[in-house]
């Protein structure tokens, strides 16, 4: 038995982003190679166990330094033995920060090697992550917690090469704020995402998921007087062509990805257009979006549906195919009853009149593509209860 009680660590990443222990794992000329093939000593710890431990991260390489504590640490391990065909069990749990946990249990063979169980991660603080990997950001993430969850099996196969295989594996993302770091309005919000019935293998370089599913989000968004997004800053710019080309090939297998069905239910999204005066509003509601069979095959076309209302009495509604490269679509559209009044900016005004009421509905087919013409639409269009009035 081995009992290791409040161990305490350090991992740091100095200013230059290199590890601080890296010159251990430095080679030099004079070191000699292991004799290949060298059986593992014969060894047998009936129970291993940590209690108490804890760890701080320190990345100095970030301004301002970036610091995580982690802990507290409880380990246990039984028949951990490098003795051929002798299995036992391991279960770590580990705290990060406030309220987060990690939960790891499973079994593990050391000759030959084999790691399956499960890993259990709840209350993960995502504003503190994005600090880390996105401080530069304008945007900063208000609130959000991460969960996962998913069954591993981790082995050498008979050629001697590792395997990973990630089955059951699911996430959530709950009570998600997205706001300017200058303050204000919160832009996203978004109560819950999740993503169901995840697996990865590898070496056979294939992942699934089932489902991913994103319920209430609710949006901002505005057009200012210089027609500049406010979401513009945020979004990075698309990588240029000639960048991409630049990247070496890699010999590894091609992954192949699929995703069964991505929906978005009940979302809504406040959009204004302030290069009009007055400002043009829309307040769209009840969104929904379902998107089936996607894959890395970006010319593989994906059946679509999603419907809206628009500002409380319009009716929209799209369903049929969408593909992403090149970008192109057909779909059967509807539209019914969307008042034009809130729209009254965007027509062509004369000085003796102005629109003062009138609905618009439109059914047919709109095609988009890359031929001439770009969209295309087959269908009807109608004006209903319109009045024009006098100056």
């Amino acid at each position: 038995e081995i009992v290791v009680l409040g161990p305490q660590a350090v991992g740091r990443i100095t200013a230059d982003g290199r590890l601080s222990i890296a010159d251990l794992f430095e080679t030099h000329a004079d070191d000699k190679p292991a004799a290949p093939g060298s059986p593992l000593p014969r060894a047998l710890v009936d129970h291993f166990t940590v209690r108490g431990g804890a760890a701080k991260f320190v990345d100095e390489s970030r301004t301002p330094t970036f610091v995580e504590a982690v802990g507290p640490l409880d380990l246990e391990l039984h028949e951990l033995t490098t003795i051929p065909d002798e299995s036992g069990d391991h279960s770590i749990t580990l705290g990060l920060g406030e309220g987060a946990r990690i939960h790891w249990s499973g079994r593990q063979t050391v000759e030959p090697l084999k790691f399956e169980g499960k890993v259990e991660i709840t209350n993960i603080r995502l504003p503190h992550l994005w600090e880390y990997l996105a401080a530069t950001n304008p945007l900063m993430l208000r609130d959000g917690k991460g969960e996962l969850t998913c069954s591993y099996d981790i082995h050498k196969g008979a050629d001697g090469k590792l395997a990973v295989d990630i089955n059951d594996a699911g996430a959530a993302v709950r009570d998600l704020a997205v706001r300017p770091r200058s303050g204000g309005e919160d832009w996203l919000t978004v109560p819950l995402i999740e993503v169901v019935g995840a697996e990865v293998h590898w070496p056979e370089a294939r992942a699934e998921v089932k489902a991913i599913r994103v319920k209430g989000p609710r949006a901002l968004a505005w057009l200012d007087k210089d027609q500049v997004v406010n979401w513009k800053a945020a979004i990075p710019a698309a990588t240029t062509g000639a960048t991409a080309s630049a990247t070496p090939a890699s010999e590894s297998k091609p992954w192949t990805a699929k995703i069964g069905a991505f929906e978005i239910l009940e979302a809504s999204a406040h959009v204004e257009d302030r290069s009009f005066q007055p400002n043009i509003v829309v307040d769209v509601t009840d969104v929904a979006l379902k998107l089936l069979n996607l894959t890395n095959d970006l010319k593989a076309p994906i059946p679509a549906t999603s419907s809206a209302r628009i500002n409380g009495a319009g009716e929209a509604s799209a369903s049929g195919t969408v593909v992403a490269d090149p970008p192109a679509a057909d779909l059967d559209i509807a539209l019914r009853s969307l008042d034009l009044k809130p729209f009254n900016p965007y027509a062509i005004h004369f000085p003796w009149a102005d629109i003062r009421r009138g609905t618009a509905e439109a059914s047919g087919k709109l095609h988009v593509g890359n031929g001439s013409p770009a969209i295309k639409f087959d269908g009807a269009v109608a004006l209903k209860d319109f009045r024009i009035a006098g100056a």
